[in-house]
């Protein structure tokens, strides 16, 4: 194992003594796949962190106010609605090239306030992929929940 030292020890170089030098060194040194697998986990703690520092500073300048506001007209908004939606199907989806946005087709059954039922064919929604998550834009749904 430790040859380099057979030199310098010359005949009282002996396997226990190979074994014993090795396993002191052994005590200072950390194996490198260990070394790799903990650099790696730095590095992933590291962006993870600067993905969360990210977020954070996106909504930093959240005007809340506005969205107090955005909140209240669309309570005001739905109070007008022609009625509840009872279901929905997919019907088809048309995906962009890119894979960010799409186009999904769906069959709505409502029940209108007046308590009749109706049914809307091949309703177009847009959304859109947000950091891995589909949403949905709002104008898209807005002629299939309001008159």
């Amino acid at each position: 194992m430790l040859d380099w030292l057979k030199p310098i020890l010359g005949d009282g170089y002996n396997e226990e003594i190979d074994n014993k030098i090795a396993a002191e060194i052994n005590k200072g040194f950390v194996a490198k796949a260990d070394y790799d697998a903990a650099k790696d986990a730095q590095r992933a703690a590291a962006e993870a962190l600067a993905d969360a520092n990210k977020a954070l500073a996106e909504y930093k300048d959240t005007d809340i106010d506005g969205l107090r506001k955005s909140a209240e007209e669309w309570q005001a908004k739905a109070e007008q609605a022609r009625g509840a939606v009872d279901s929905y199907q997919i019907v088809d989806v048309s995906m962009a090239e890119d894979g960010q946005s799409a186009v999904v087709y769906v069959d709505v059954t409502q029940t209108m306030k007046d308590g009749q039922s109706q049914k809307l064919y091949n309703q177009a929604i847009s959304v859109k992929r947000d950091t891995g998550i589909w949403k949905v834009e709002v104008e898209s749904i807005e002629p299939i929940l309001f008159p």
